[in-house]
């Protein structure tokens, strides 16, 4: 978080980056939604270097605890990992945002692969 603060700060960066997307800005700002997670390095490097990253953010709809989506992706994580042939890695951390938010990040050997892996969640 310190080196994102650092940048943001930093007017003379912040502009450079900000023209790089300027199509996407709105009154100067880039319309994109960041977030940032805190996960276990080794696993989220694995899936970052996979030929197909899949990122999604998860929150607990009303009625189920944050512990209770845990124990579901943790069931999902073991499955990519263990489960499937296609899988290259799979995690999850809290977003630091929002404590009552998950981010998922699943690495595939293809997109296709992606799409039809059953999920194994029953």
């Amino acid at each position: 978080m310190d080196a994102h603060e650092s940048f943001a700060a930093d007017k003379e960066r912040l502009d450079k980056f900000v023209e790089m997307f300027k199509t996407s800005a709105k009154d100067g700002v880039p319309q994109a939604k960041m977030f940032h997670a805190s996960w276990e390095v080794s696993a989220a490097v694995a899936c970052l270097r996979a030929p197909v990253t899949e990122i999604w953010k998860v929150k607990a709809r009303e009625g189920v605890t944050l512990s209770g989506v845990q124990a579901v992706l943790d069931k999902y994580v073991k499955h990519v990992k263990q489960s499937t042939d296609e899988g290259v890695g799979a995690t999850y951390g809290q977003v630091i945002e929002n404590s009552k938010e998950m981010a998922v990040i699943i690495g595939w050997k293809s997109i296709e692969v992606s799409t039809w892996v059953n999920l194994g969640l029953e």
